[in-house]
């Protein structure tokens, strides 16, 4: 998914940590405002003390993070996700049991825009302190923002999660919900009331398999600094000449995505760090896309 740096307003850094809630945060996702994992971290970071809420999809916009679409029609012509609100309801509205969780017929760009613009404001908040996007099912490669992902499974409901597992852990997703949770709350903790991140600046988390469905081999994976780009690998197609269709493959080769220009090119691997070890991959990034006319290795 892709994201917009939000700016904070003068009064709300004035006030940050003087309210009694904490920081205004506002949670979106692409998989949807019902899956399991995005309302483990909302349940996380409130009980953290915050002001949270979520403005995500009516359903699954996964691989839609970077478009703009928004609802065509005043109602749903469908249910929402895991039919938590029927068709023909209108296009955006509260989930039925907390005000402070919304859905949004458009894509997940629009569902935040939403929030930002008119979702927060009918609660008297004129700019959220922190956006947090995801934990999205399956690995993300790359307001002040957060964005986070997890890999485990596919799209579940917060009405299917269970409390406890075959062995005796918790639920994945509460575990993903919650290790996040507490890695935004250090954020705030620890910027004591000032900007959480210069503007321009975002971050991008990745978290392996938590294993506590069957094991518990990797429950509690340690954050680790990590490049966005290396060991990257894009998509390519063949095309059947028998059926006329084409087919996508796996192009591990793509030198031009591990280049290394301004970044800390001794940091680790996202890729190979949470395909290989039980730890999450974090990530520093800015949306300045503008590269120097004369990249370090040629000058």
């Amino acid at each position: 998914m892709h994201f917009t740096t939000f700016p904070f307003s003068a009064a709300v850094l004035a006030t940050f940590f003087s309210t009694v809630n904490g920081a205004n945060i506002l949670m979106t996702n692409d998989d949807g405002f019902g899956t399991a994992n995005i309302r483990e971290m909302y349940k996380a970071m409130k009980a953290y003390g915050h002001n949270v809420f979520i403005v995500a999809p009516a359903t699954d916009q996964s691989g839609k993070g970077g478009s703009l679409t928004s609802a065509t029609t005043a109602n749903l012509t469908e249910d929402t996700e895991f039919g938590l609100v029927k068709a023909d309801a209108p296009s955006i509205g509260p989930d039925p049991l907390d005000d402070h969780i919304w859905y949004y017929d458009g894509s997940p760009v629009a569902a935040t825009s939403v929030g930002t613009d008119y979702v927060l404001p009918k609660f008297g908040v004129s700019s959220p302190d922190l956006v947090m996007s995801g934990p999205n099912y399956g690995d993300n490669v790359g307001i002040p923002a957060i964005a986070f992902s997890a890999a485990n499974g596919a799209s579940e409901s917060y009405k299917d999660l269970n409390a406890s597992t075959s062995v005796g852990l918790k639920d994945p997703q509460i575990i993903a919900g919650k290790v996040l949770a507490t890695f935004a709350n250090d954020l705030i903790k620890k910027q004591k009331g000032e900007r959480l991140l210069p503007l321009g600046y975002g971050i991008n988390g990745n978290m392996p398999e938590i294993t506590s469905a069957t094991s518990n081999d990797c429950i509690d994976p340690p954050f680790i600094r990590t490049r966005m780009i290396d060991e990257a690998w894009t998509l390519g197609v063949t095309y059947g000449e028998a059926t006329g269709l084409f087919t996508e493959y796996e192009n591990a080769s793509a030198p031009a995505l591990d280049i290394c220009i301004n970044g800390d090119c001794d940091l680790p691997s996202e890729t190979n760090l949470i395909s290989t070890t039980c730890k999450t991959a974090v990530i520093i990034f800015s949306i300045d896309y503008d590269a120097p006319s004369c990249p370090f290795q040629y000058c």
